[in-house]
């Protein structure tokens, strides 16, 4: 069946053993409690699919598309994906992804929220926007998930995605280029050597991206936060969540700092670059 045009088909309960599916097409296909064990589904296309309590079991998803696709309390244990699998948006709220191997996958945006992640490998994966809320994150690679308390979680010298979900947390990447997400709480992220990428969440931050050219993430209610040591022309402010613009920003000196507000952040949102000069803010310093 290499390569079938599968599109909008309803395979709900349908059981696929040892089925090659290489560079087949399932766009917004209906397979609810469908069975893939053992299937070569690489180079798959599953844009939009529904594969909510699929069991996707040993199987190969190498350079597969699901973006936007859904895996609600699915089973995809011991499943293989690669740099070019693509979940970004994906939904696998209450999945289990437990012993799969997704290194280099792209899990941008996606809902990884009550997901069993035990012993997953996520080395090199890309988690930037990604809710691992209440997520069970044990003996994984490239991943720390914290809980709803207030977590010390230290990254190691790889690549390395930090959540700190709820609660007061410290976040140190140390080496590597690492995705510190503090989520909710007044977080401390410390991003360590190499190219970071901090992205507080809601409340007031302190973050420190260290040595490197970092990126510091910010949107819909972020709180009042503070950037410590920001790198002109090095780091950049992502502000892409507000679709605005320089001109939008208003740029104040307060003290030894600068204060940086505008009325798309909404009531009560500013950043505060310590100890830096207001006059020395441009729009090369951001990303919209």
């Amino acid at each position: 069946m290499n390569e079938a045009n599968l599109t909008g088909a309803n395979l709900t309960a349908a059981t696929l053993t040892s089925a090659i599916l290489t560079g087949t097409k399932i766009d917004n296909t209906i397979s609810v409690d469908a069975r893939f064990e053992l299937a070569d589904l690489s180079n798959a296309s599953g844009v939009n699919a529904n594969l909510n309590n699929a069991f996707i079991q040993k199987s190969n998803v190498n350079g597969a598309n699901f973006t936007g696709a859904s895996f609600v309390g699915a089973d995809l244990k011991e499943v293989a994906g690669d740099n070019l699998t693509n979940f970004t948006n994906a939904n696998f709220s209450g999945a289990s992804l437990e012993v799969g191997s997704f290194i280099g996958a792209n899990f941008t945006n996606a809902n990884l929220s009550n997901a069993n992640l035990i012993k997953a490998d996520f080395t090199n994966a890309k988690m930037i926007g990604a809710n691992l809320t209440d997520a069970t994150a044990i003996d994984t690679n490239g991943l720390i998930v914290g809980d709803a308390g207030n977590n010390t979680l230290t990254g190691t010298i790889g690549n390395d995605n930090i959540f700190g979900n709820a609660g007061n947390d410290t976040l140190t990447g140390d080496a590597g280029n690492d995705y510190l997400d503090g989520g909710a709480g007044a977080d401390n992220l410390n991003g360590g050597a190499g190219v970071d990428i901090l992205n507080g969440g809601a409340g007031n931050d302190i973050i420190n991206g260290g040595a490197g050219n970092d990126t510091f993430i910010f949107g819909s209610g972020f709180g009042r936060d503070r950037i410590n040591a920001f790198g002109n022309n090095a780091d950049k402010i992502n502000l892409t969540a507000f679709g605005t613009s320089f001109a939008a920003l208003t740029v104040t000196q307060s003290s030894t700092n600068t204060v940086i507000t505008s009325s798309v952040f909404g009531t009560g949102n500013t950043i505060t670059l310590a100890n830096f000069t207001a006059s020395n803010v441009d729009a090369t310093d951001f990303i919209f």
